[in-house]
């Protein structure tokens, strides 16, 4: 384990624009008032992504040499992009077509469709609980959250480990992919808190699994696993 300080502001947009594009200047928070546009920027809009990625970009992205981006906020100007929320408004060129056999498979179906509503009656539980014991700090956390949560903490982390995997047997060269799962239950429940360390668990079997998947590739893989902003 090896410890390091994120830049400011110490938010997603900013880090991974650091990491994947190779500066960040001008990214003062997640939501900021643009006075040059006359307008708010969220990071995790599609547009404002991609407008973002495009002043920032240089080209030579952490990606760029056939690298590939999965589910991550830029792309790192990877040829190959995925779920990537800046290449939404801006696609850029994508083996999209592989990853549908995730779903001509009815086991990964049923299988996706269980982990959605395990996790659903999982945090109805855990919210119920926590109003019960009365902790403190806490959010509210019903209405569309249930239904957000289990998106990232099943769905998402599901087609990320999967397009991964992919990726690795087909020997691209570097592939960046974010788990957002720990992150989106973290700022609801808590850092370390117990529903907050089972999504830990989980996206920690996975990244077991690519360990496994990577012994078998066609070339030598090195698994980096980073926290790219201010939580541990």
């Amino acid at each position: 384990l090896v410890p390091w300080e994120c830049d400011l502001s110490s938010q997603t947009s900013a880090s991974q624009a650091g990491i994947l594009l190779g500066r960040n200047h001008d990214i003062p928070a997640f939501r900021w008032y643009d006075k040059q546009l006359g307008r708010v920027m969220v990071s995790n809009r599609p547009r404002d992504a991609a407008a973002i990625q495009t002043s920032h970009s240089t080209g030579n992205g952490l990606l760029a040499n056939n690298g590939a981006s999965r589910g991550n906020l830029f792309s790192g100007d990877a040829p190959d992009s995925l779920f990537t929320i800046a290449s939404i408004v801006q696609p850029a060129q994508s083996n999209t077509g592989a990853y549908f056999f995730f779903y001509a498979n009815p086991y990964n179906v049923a299988r996706t469709i269980a982990l959605f509503v395990a996790d659903i009656v999982r945090e109805l539980v855990a919210s119920t609980w926590q109003l019960i014991r009365n902790e403190r700090p806490r959010v509210r956390r019903f209405g569309i959250y249930p239904l957000l949560r289990a998106a990232t903490t099943s769905l998402l982390r599901e087609l990320s480990t999967f397009t991964v995997a992919g990726d690795l047997m087909r020997g691209v060269p570097a592939i960046y992919t974010t788990y957002i799962a720990y992150d989106e239950v973290a700022h609801h429940s808590g850092i370390a808190r117990g529903d907050t360390l089972r999504v830990l668990r989980d996206i920690d079997r996975d990244i077991g699994r690519l360990a496994r998947v990577a012994a078998e590739a066609p070339r030598p893989y090195h698994l980096v696993v980073l926290s790219d902003h201010g939580q541990s």
